[in-house]
């Protein structure tokens, strides 16, 4: 064999290598993935979850939520949810007298049955609104326009505590999921967890240090089934948005860093962060008030025209 066909016999075999490793690490990524989900979030098939603390929790918030949605329709059925009544009285009987949702069972229970003996709607689990035509003729800049990613903070200025919670209250808003609300926040202000932590990400190098670094969270166990499988990353996502336009507006600059890893690098950040096997890592936030002057990337935006359809 010449020497060009050793070259191209090698060429092949290295490529085909390469082919069956990527096939392998991405089986093994998918089991361990399977593994969790199996383990962690699908309580129809699993009838340990079925009695756990944490299925009540998502089973009450989801028949919480059939009530106030079917309330606030313009045009409620009546009467509806006979089924859902009959589980608010069992969630109200099992839960424990510290429950979080306990108030909420409660008024939805008396909502219900208020509807559909007397058809009123009651104020405990709707609010009337109206909208401001002004509201729409001439609308404001959006909040989104001004925000962007910030990528020099002064460290030398500390971000106080009562800031960072009130955000994820506000943040806390965001929709989700029959109202899921799956989310979690851990912020690493110790200056060996936040360095551990951004060790395991590759977009943050070259930052005038963090203050603040962000991880978000969203716990398995509050979603149902194989319908249900990609609903955390999706409601992580939004959450992570409103995080980041929350703090926005109250000051503080913030740049999403990018968490998608292999599992053995999540396993890490779970170990540093005391994150639970059941939750998934949607992405790391660095946080802080920005320098008095900093540069910041154009990000110019796609044209509307290309990614809009109207039907």
């Amino acid at each position: 064999m010449n020497k060009l066909g050793v070259r191209g016999f090698a060429r092949n075999f290295v490529a085909k290598r390469r082919k069956y490793i990527d096939f392998l690490l991405i089986f093994r990524e998918f089991l361990i993935d399977y593994r969790r989900y199996l383990t962690h979030g699908v309580p129809e098939h699993n009838m340990e979850l079925r009695l756990s603390p944490k299925f009540l929790e998502m089973q009450t918030i989801m028949d919480i939520h059939s009530v106030e949605k079917g309330l606030s329709l313009r045009e409620t059925r009546h009467p509806f949810g006979a089924e859902v009544i009959g589980r608010l009285t069992t969630e109200l009987a099992n839960a424990p007298s510290d429950f979080y949702w306990k108030k909420d069972l409660e008024d939805s229970k008396k909502a219900l049955m208020l509807w559909n003996e007397e058809k009123l709607k009651s104020e405990q689990v709707v609010v009337q609104m109206k909208r401001n035509p002004e509201d729409v003729k001439h609308p404001g800049p959006s909040i989104l326009e001004t925000r962007h990613s910030v990528r020099s903070f002064d460290c030398d200025l500390p971000v106080p505590d009562e800031i960072l919670i009130e955000a994820v209250r506000v943040a806390y808003f965001a929709p989700s999921v029959c109202n899921r609300q799956a989310w979690n926040v851990i912020f690493a202000k110790a200056d060996e967890t936040k360095n551990s932590l951004l060790a395991l990400q590759n977009g943050n190098s070259g930052f005038s240090g963090i203050p603040v670094v962000g991880v978000i969270t969203v716990d398995i166990s509050l979603f149902t089934g194989a319908g249900e499988r990609n609903q955390p990353w999706i409601d992580g996502g939004i959450f992570a948005m409103s995080l980041s336009v929350a703090l926005h507006g109250m000051g503080l600059g913030s740049c999403l860093l990018n968490t998608s890893v292999r599992n053995n690098y999540s396993d890490k950040i779970r170990e540093i962060a005391d994150i639970p096997d059941g939750h998934l890592i949607i992405s790391m936030m660095a946080i802080g008030f920005s320098d008095v002057e900093y540069m910041k990337a154009k990000s110019s935006r796609r044209d509307v025209k290309d990614v809009l359809k109207f039907l």
